[in-house]
């Protein structure tokens, strides 16, 4: 056959398979799908037999599936002509027992006679006897063939036995198929790949009896990761995996065998278990719920599994004839298939075809995603042919450069840039896991280019002005020698002519710079890492014309937004340190301008916002001092502005910004009153700008921006409504935003960060469907704008919250099942942001709730196994907090506690299981006191350590600490109490409780926000209806406002607070909080108080009815704050 007529027989077969694809859309739309209706969209299709059989059949079986039984009379009828034909097909589909699904391929299937699927669950077929084999059940099911579970009888060894199920009826393809793959696997024998066991015939149907594989295939692991937002394997491990399947594969090549469609689903993945007996502790625990990184085949895979290629069926030997069949000459799977393959030029096949599809696997297992993703078959074959994959690390950060070289050698279009030998690729792999220099080198720098203005020539447009910075570069040159010839007074014109190309030089630097900033699809996800080269690419041009030209203030100004262009960029992508570094460089820059030019107001205005930008990274570097200092600097700045120029709108727009961003700080900070006012400032500055310029979207976007922050200093104190007020206002506003502006990020990001924050006070409302709704709408943007701009961590930090605040409302639903799913997706996505960004404290700190809630609904699953390995993970977040460590080892202490409880475990396995949680909860309480924990009269009465107060290490501990110079009593500590005239000393007094309460205690605390140093009253064993009396002084007798907060992080419970015999507000909710410590805030004004002890009474009135279980009621703080 040529290759034209090659080419033909692959459109012929492309096009049958669009046509089912195309019927099965029809058939899920509730349109007409009949055979005549497809063939006549496709009317070439009617003049091959063959391809209108299957069509034919395709919709029977699409029948079928949907419970439609028409009998076969009916299609003789209408196909008259194949009556035989289709006869034997049914036939076929009886022997089947029914229920299969339609034969359609989609670009990641494979292209050829039989798409394996999961078995149909009423069919059975146990106990059928198969030659020497007994039938155990159904593993997969093809159109035309079949594969069991078998044991073989005498042997008593487990196969898998694939049959034809077509038999004497099976066309000579299917038949050549068949035994091509029991040729091609038979002369194989290597570890990781599939053994075929015997190749036989029984009662006209031929079977293989193969090696049994007891796992899944390689595609469902990775579609489990897909569905819980992963990236893709941790890079070591998608290597070892590559490297094991490449040797593999070079085996296969030494005994003159091509694969031909290697792809995640021909892989299967051996459990390690058999190849070697786990220790049954390790077993119980991979057997319990849910784990961090999700379902249990999200476990590391090169260490449970063992990797086995199967499916033979499209192989070929190097030396059989080169002539393709029909089918043969696309047969393969287009999202996989090697250039080569997708052109129909079989003479090319050969290992480096193989190569490519390892290459596919491994840009597959690095990033989540496919280097082709075409919508339809078509266009994914015209990828494969002409289109360069993205690079992996512009899809997942932090790629080692190494194995993206690897990867992309791989998939070369040109064979003989591919890898030599599947050994090659191999041995590369070793390297790179051995810390070795590897052999493959990345495409040089005009190869890169030309790729890139291939897969990109909208954007090519703009390449042109890094040549013409390049030509800029050299005229600069040129200009500044005539410039020092016309300095020393040589020629006049010589000086007229530097000046000309100067202007033209810095024109040109200009125009390139918007270029960038102004062009939209550099604001997209597979541009920012170029975006922010070609910014950097301008700033030495500055630093050349500022050295030419000394003192020209105008080109210092331009250098110093050069500097700010760049800060921006590098805060969108979470790189604050650096962008700290060029807002500081334009600060410098503009500090020194508006010394020397008072007068200009621009000067002064771009000195305010360096102050700004510097305080935005210094927040999210968590150096909340500096940052309030540099806001308040900028702040003045901004003010003076103002009054000087009170008409211009600009000047107040940047004033409410700073308002604004003081807010957001000074809530951090626990200064939640002035971060109110602030807030207000900014909203009523916004409201009047929208008012004036009401289609301006800065405006719009401040005011909505306001909204959100202020709703959440309301949600802090509990004013719910309040809040909810708040959150609704800034939904409504981003979401016109989001509509005129769909292509802007941000937007959608802000709209669904209010989303998620209204969803949270919803809840606390107890309008819960709401919530929910708002949560997963929430989530819904997030998750988008994650496979949009994975390369930005503050999406997957946000998407991270949802999935947090969606999984915390579950679990106090009683889902706690589901809402540990959504934990685990958060845990992972957050991992990604706080490696992408170690320096945030404020994603670290997100990072720690989210295993905290995660070990929390483990405990209450009783789930020992995913509480200890939470509680190991919270404790490495943040490696300097006391707490942290403490929480940990308090959480390893209660699954000592569930072990002795759990009725799964023998009593043989139960002492090492706990004792291995007790080694591991002294080790944390030790790391505890090595970060500065010091309270240790807390570590002899808190429960959760009870079981480990009989070990010698740990009462070793606690006298340690106790003799330490440093630590604190807690019998001893000082309250956190101020009182008006009250002197430096007095406490909040613990005078009486009622029975019932079994631990009153103040203790050393974790503050919450900035209440640094303050003690906390620890409160356990109060069951509804105990009480609590505090005693505390007031030296001046007046009228006073009182403002008592509790904190709850432990339970449930509704407490009632009384100041002596006046009753402070409602019954206030305790509710759960898990991780994030929530107030209860009561106020009371117009108290008036004598001089002299007064009692604060608190009493446990009831329980919340929402609660899972009945806990023990404890307060976390008591804090009472009197102002005249």
């Amino acid at each position: 056959m040529s290759v034209e007529d090659s080419t033909t027989a692959a459109s012929s077969e492309t096009r049958l398979r669009a046509a089912c694809l195309e019927m099965e859309r029809l058939a899920r739309d509730g349109d007409e799908y009949t055979a005549e209706h497809l063939l006549s969209l496709y009317p070439e299709l009617s003049q091959d037999a063959d391809s209108a059989l299957e069509l034919i059949f395709a919709e029977f079986v699409l029948r079928r599936e949907s419970g439609e039984q028409s009998p076969p009379e009916q299609w003789y009828a209408r196909f008259p002509q194949w009556r035989e034909r289709l006869a034997r097909l049914f036939q076929v589909y009886d022997l089947m027992s029914g229920e299969t699904s339609p034969t359609t391929a989609a670009a990641g299937d494979t292209l050829g006679p039989e798409t394996w699927r999961q078995p149909s669950r009423g069919l059975t077929n146990e106990g059928r006897r198969i030659g020497s084999y007994e039938v155990l059940g159904e593993i997969a099911r093809g159109g035309m063939g079949v594969v069991y579970k078998a044991r073989h009888v005498s042997l008593n060894r487990l196969v898998a036995l694939k049959l034809i199920l077509a038999g004497e009826f099976a066309g000579a393809e299917h038949r050549a198929r068949f035994d091509r793959e029991a040729e091609a696997a038979a002369r194989l024998q290597h570890p990781n790949i599939v053994q075929i066991y015997e190749i036989g015939q029984h009662d006209g149907l031929p079977f293989l009896a193969m090696e049994h594989v007891d796992g899944p295939r390689l595609d469902e692991l990775l579609s489990d990761r897909r569905a819980a937002g992963s990236e893709g394997l941790p890079p070591r491990q998608a290597a070892e995996l590559v490297e094991a399947l490449a040797r593999a594969m070079q085996h296969a090549h030494q005994q003159g065998v091509v694969h031909r469609d290697l792809k995640p689903a021909n892989v299967l993945l051996q459990d390690s278990k058999v190849r070697g007996q786990r220790s049954e502790v390790r077993d119980r625990e991979s057997e319990a719920g849910a784990r961090l990184d999700g379902p249990s085949d999200l476990r590391p895979l090169t260490s449970d599994f063992c990797p086995k290629i199967t499916d033979f069926g499209l192989a070929k030997t190097l030396n059989e004839d080169q002539t393709p069949t029909r089918t043969g000459a696309l047969l393969g799977t287009p999202s996989y298939m090697a250039p080569e393959q997708a052109a129909g030029r079989p003479a090319e096949i050969g290992p480096a075809t193989d190569v490519f599809a390892l290459g596919v696997m491994l840009y597959e297992l690095l990033t989540g995603r496919l280097p082709f993703p075409g919508p339809s078959i078509e266009e994914t074959l015209e990828q494969v042919r002409l289109v360069e994959p993205r690079p992996p690390v512009q899809l997942r950060r932090g790629l080692p450069r190494d194995l993206q070289t690897i990867c992309l050698k791989c998939l070369q279009k040109e064979t003989v840039k591919r890898y030599s030998s599947a050994a090659a690729l191999a041995d590369d792999l070793r390297r790179l896991l051995d810390d070795q220099p590897v052999l493959a080198r990345p495409a040089g720098r005009v190869e890169r280019a030309r790729r890139w203005c291939r897969r990109n020539p909208a954007v090519a447009a703009l390449s042109a002005g890094i040549a013409t910075l390049l030509v800029c570069g050299s005229a600069l040159s040129i200009s500044l020698a005539v410039w020092a010839l016309a300095e020393r007074g040589r020629e006049h014109q010589a000086r007229a002519l530097a000046d000309q190309r100067f202007a033209q030089a810095e024109q040109a630097v200009e125009d390139y710079l918007d270029g960038i900033e102004k062009n939209d699809r550099l604001k997209e996800a597979d541009f920012l890492d170029l975006r922010k080269q070609l910014l950097a690419s301008a700033v030495p041009f500055y630093e050349d014309f500022v050295k030419a030209k000394p003192g020209d203030a105008p080109l210092e100004a331009k250098r110093g937004l050069a500097y700010g262009r760049l800060a921006r960029l590098h805060m969108q992508l979470g790189e604050f340190e650096p962008a700290l570094a060029n807002s500081r460089q334009k600060h410098d820059i503009f500090q020194e301008l508006a010394a020397e030019f008072p007068t200009v107001p621009e000067y002064r205005q771009k000195l305010a916002d360096a102050h700004h930008e510097m305080g935005a990274s210094l927040r999210e570097l968590g150096k909340y001092d500096d940052a309030e200092a540099e806001l308040r600097r900028s702040l003045e700045f901004k003010r003076q502005l103002v009054a000087e120029l009170p008409e211009v709108l600009a000047h107040r727009h940047y004033i409410a910004l700073t308002h604004n961003d003081l807010g957001v700080l000074l809530r951090r900070l626990g200064r939640r009153g002035e971060a109110e006012a602030e807030l207000r400032q900014a909203l009523g500055l916004w409201q009047s700008l929208a008012a004036e310029l009401p289609k301006e979207p800065d405006y719009r976007l401040g005011l909505a921006r306001s909204h959100n922050n202020l709703g959440i200093v309301l949600k802090d104190v509990r004013e719910w409504s309040k809040a909810e007020t708040e959150f609704h206002e800034a939904v409504v506003i981003h979401q016109a935003l989001s509509a005129e502006f769909p292509q802007a990020p941000e937007h959608r990001n802000d709209l669904a960060e209010s989303r998620t924050n209204r969803g949270e006070v919803l809840r606390y409302l107890k309008r819960t469907a709401e919530a929910e709704d708002e949560f997963e709408q929430a989530i819904a943007v997030h998750k988008q704008l994650v496979v949009d701009f994975p390369s930005i961590p503050e999406y997957r930090n946000s998407l991270a919250v949802g999935l947090c605040a969606l999984g915390r409302m579950l679990g106090n639903e009683g889902k706690a099942e589901q809402a540990r799913l959504l934990l685990a997706q958060a845990i992972e996505h957050q991992l990604v942001a706080v490696t992408a960004t170690p320096d945030s404290p404020t994603y670290a700190k997100i990072l720690q709730q989210c295993f905290h809630i995660f070990a929390d609904l483990s405990l209450r699953q009783q789930d020992h196994a995913a509480t200890a390995e939470a509680a190991d993970r919270l404790a490495q977040v943040r490696p300097d907090v006391a707490e942290d460590a403490y929480l940990a080892g308090k959480f390893l202490g209660r699954c000592v506690t569930l072990v002795e409880q759990d009725s799964k475990l023998r009593e043989d396995q139960r002492q090492p299981v706990s004792r291995a949680y007790a080694d591991r909860a002294v080790e944390h309480v030790r790391e505890a006191i090595r970060r500065g924990f010091t309270d240790f009269n807390l570590l002899t009465t808190a429960q959760a350590l009870a079981p480990l107060r009989n070990r010698p290490d740990f009462r070793a501990l606690v006298v340690a600490l106790e003799n330490r110079p440093d630590s604190v009593p807690s019998t001893t500590a000082r309250a956190p109490h101020r009182a008006h005239g009250a002197r430096e000393g007095e406490e909040l007094r613990v005078i009486r409780a009622t029975e019932g309460v079994t631990s009153v205690q103040w203790m050393t605390g974790f503050p919450m926000d900035r209440w640094s140093g303050d003690r906390q009253l620890y409160w356990t064993g109060g069951r509804p209806g105990a009480r609590l009396e505090l005693e505390f002084p007031v030296n001046a007798a007046g009228n006073y406002d009182s403002e008592v907060v509790l904190t709850k992080a432990r339970d449930y419970g509704i407490a009632q607070l009384w100041l002596d015999d006046i009753k402070l507000g409602d019954p206030v909710d305790l509710f759960h909080a898990t991780s994030v410590v929530t107030t209860g805030l009561l106020k009371h004004n117009g108290l008036s108080l004598t001089s002299g002890r007064h009692v604060l009474s608190v009493e446990i009135v009831g329980a919340n009815p929402s609660a899972i279980k009945s806990y023990m009621v404890g307060l976390d703080y008591v804090r009472l704050v009197l102002s005249p």
